[in-house]
């Protein structure tokens, strides 16, 4: 019990020295650094290939510390400076791209394979407490994260530079105002913070081991742990990561290893339903701001891709969709048999991107956590098709059903909590649902998976054309009933409640049953997609839908555009055929989505369907409220 008590503590430790940076920048901007783990990642390869060069540990330390500081403050001055009046999500969303972009190219520098980096500080030391046998490396690692945390608070809290940075975050306009070099101090806060992703890096991978994506796995816990402690708080920040670290090391000791990404989002879920800003933390306080914001802000929003006349955008919209409808159904009869499968699947994906325009694009609710419905559905109709032997319609329904079932639990749950927790809760549900899939191996098939049994429907087999008619219609009909809704009074109750929920709430919308109908219709939609889905291929695992399934959805509703149907074709098109394109180098896969996030937010801010006439809310969020934002919440409230 002692050893796992030490364990936790040292976990904790580490998660405490990832999460300072992405606390540190959180406090300053109120953005969440989704490319922090992947800064980490390539400070610490920077270190790896001096070591390798025979170079002493020291110089690898320092490279990777540089490399850090450049490239943190590379994303505020190159990227983020220039969306200076967009909305935290939308920032956080363009980090997002970046991680994407970082990781795909150090994985095609580098590759894949795992490789150890030593840690060369008392080496292999242990000590011994009793009958507790301990590293040293260990007791240095909590040492560390007890001394950048000190040096944080001491930075906040007690010098001219942190009470700059405490007014930038209540009110940067203010801050501008009052003589604060607002840029300035943004990109030495970045720089710090991409200091602090090396710094935790060169202690969490030795513990672990060195690979492109680990740094942005550990990241996801480490973020986890000081939201449970609280952001805005130094002290939450530690003392919530090793509370973090602690209990869930011990909970997955008392149930199983195998669940300990259901024990992490069990703890999140219960914490913040008590504490919605964490154990320690508060809310931040702002400074209410002028609305013309963006005329005192250094940096201007590029726009690259100038908008068509209205009227030449509608028929080119209407236009676009009659040929891509036209296409699909001429596909079959000149198409060959992989092309078609291709489009089966891009047409089934565009259901999990409509799934997660519904419930991020129109209701506004960041949503990291589709997977998770499109993993229920996926294998409840494989299982009942296996067991019982129901046909396919009555395993799609039930598959439906039951995703439908799992999000308005979740978002019973969950729905209580906005921002950024509102993403961990769902990021963890995400990470969660895989582990449960696997853990009735008996039943489920475990890591191994299933093989979907082939199904017949109305006396067709399964065979031909047939699934790709299928998934063309459903989808179909799905599109249909989506864009009725979208232009009818759900439609203006969703976009009310994105807009402004107090305003919504103020002319008597029910905003938290609005929120939670979205998101039921969203897992719906992820039931059904991930139904026909494995149809379409025949066969099922875990690693089918884990979280980066959701990352790409989110990747395809930005590119495609949110708040549009159209856009989620275009979405599911891209996403879809992007893997196809770099199937000889995997690595590419990800730069060219990251790629895509940045250039869609940078020139096209309502994505590629925006420029033929789509919603805009993204555009709306950079630019500020307008005088008629309320009208969807009056036009709501008639309904």
């Amino acid at each position: 019990m002692s050893y796992l008590l030490w364990a936790g503590l040292v976990q904790g430790a580490l998660y405490a020295l990832m999460g300072a940076g992405i606390a540190w920048i959180y406090r300053q901007s109120g953005v969440l650094n989704f490319a922090h783990g992947a800064i980490a990642t390539l400070s610490v390869y920077a270190a790896y290939t001096v070591l390798d060069h025979g170079f002493p540990y020291w110089m690898a330390a320092s490279v990777a510390i540089l490399v850090g500081a450049v490239v943190g403050g590379a994303v505020q001055a190159l990227l983020l400076r220039y969306l200076s009046g967009a909305g935290h999500t939308t920032l956080g969303i363009a980090t997002l791209g970046v991680g994407l972009v970082i990781i795909g190219a150090v994985a095609l520098t580098w590759g894949g394979t795992q490789r150890p980096l030593p840690f060369p500080l008392f080496g292999d030391v242990q000590l011994q407490f009793g009958s507790l046998i301990i590293q040293a490396r260990d007791v240095v690692a909590i040492g560390a994260a007890i001394a950048v945390l000190v040096a944080l608070f001491i930075v906040i809290e007690r010098t001219r530079f942190g009470l700059a940075m405490r007014a930038i975050s209540e009110g940067p306009v203010t801050a501008g105002l009052l003589g604060i070099n607002v840029q300035r101090l943004r990109l030495v806060t970045w720089a710090v913070g991409g200091v602090l992703a090396a710094i935790a890096a060169l202690f969490v991978t030795p513990a672990n081991y060195l690979d492109p994506d680990f740094m942005t796995t550990f990241m996801i816990s480490a973020f986890a742990a000081v939201v449970v402690g609280g952001l805005e708080s130094v002290g939450g920040t530690f003392l919530g990561a090793l509370f973090f670290g602690t209990l869930t090391m011990w909970l997955s000791y008392a149930i199983t290893g195998k669940l300990q990404a259901t024990a992490a989002f069990v703890t999140i879920v219960v914490v913040l339903a008590f504490r919605p800003h964490g154990i320690f933390g508060r809310r931040l306080r702002k400074v209410q701001e002028p609305v013309l914001s963006q005329a005192f802000t250094t940096g201007r929003r590029v726009n690259v891709v100038r908008r068509l006349p209205t009227g030449i955008r509608r028929h080119l919209g209407s236009v676009l969709v009659a040929l891509v409808v036209l296409g699909l159904i001429a596909a079959p009869s000149v198409a060959p048999t992989s092309t078609v499968f291709a489009l089966a699947l891009t047409v089934a994906t565009f259901m999990a991107v409509l799934s997660q325009n519904i419930v991020t694009g129109y209701t506004g609710q960041l949503s990291v956590g589709q997977n998770a419905f499109m993993l229920v559905g996926a294998y409840t109709s494989v299982l009942l098709a296996t067991y019982y032997h129901l046909p396919f319609v009555v395993t799609l329904a039930a598959g439906a059903l039951a995703a439908t079932l799992v999000a308005a639990v979740a978002g019973v749950v969950v729905l209580r909590l906005s921002g950024i927790y509102l993403a961990l809760a769902t990021l963890s549900l995400g990470l969660a649902m895989p582990e449960l899939a696997a853990f009735p191996a008996k039943i489920t098939g475990g890591s191994l998976g299933k093989e979907v049994p082939v199904p017949e429907l109305f006396g067709l087999q399964w065979a031909g054309n047939v699934p790709y008619w299928t998934t063309l219609i459903v989808s179909f009909a799905i599109g249909v009933i989506v864009a009725v809704a979208a232009g009818s009074g759900p439609g203006r109750s969703w976009k009310a409640v994105r807009d402004s929920e107090t305003g919504a709430a103020s002319v008597g919308l029910a905003t938290g049953r609005v929120k939670l109908r979205a998101v039921m219709l969203g897992g719906l939609l992820a039931g059904v997609a991930g139904t026909m889905q494995t149809t379409l291929i025949g066969y099922l695992t875990t690693d089918d839908y884990t979280l980066w399934t959701s990352v790409y959805l989110l990747a395809g509703m930005m590119v495609g555009g949110s708040s549009t149907v159209v856009g989620a074709i275009i979405g599911a098109a891209f996403i879809t055929l992007v893997p196809v394109l770099s199937s000889g180098l995997p690595s590419m896969l990800q730069i060219i989505l990251g790629a895509g996030i940045i250039a869609s937010i940078v020139a096209a801010p309502t994505g590629i369907a925006g420029l033929f006439g789509g919603d805009g809310d993204m555009e709306r969020e950079a630019l500020g409220p307008s005088p008629s934002a309320d009208r969807p919440a009056r036009l709501a409230a008639r309904q």
